[in-house]
């Protein structure tokens, strides 16, 4: 059982897309419904122990399990050329 994830680097939208045919979409909610706040979008945890993270603002982390989001190191997601 497989799935692809495709993350849009404009406003963090995000598609996943399962081999047996389902696709979800996720899109942040609007900023104001979170008092401007910078909120995780989702969290993928990955077999090997990492754990990837997305937030509202398009930055990515992707840290050992059981790190924090204040110690995470966020990066923008990559841009298409």
């Amino acid at each position: 059982m497989g799935c692809a994830v495709t993350v849009s680097p404009v406003d963090a939208s995000t598609k996943f897309s399962f081999d047996l045919g389902c696709v979800m979409t996720t899109t942040p909610a609007p900023e104001h419904v979170y008092s401007a706040k910078t909120v995780e979008q989702w969290v993928l945890y990955q077999p090997s122990g990492e754990v990837l993270t997305i937030r509202s603002d398009g930055m990515y982390s992707l840290e050992p399990g059981g790190t924090t989001s204040a110690d995470a190191r966020w990066t923008p997601l990559p841009r298409p050329a």
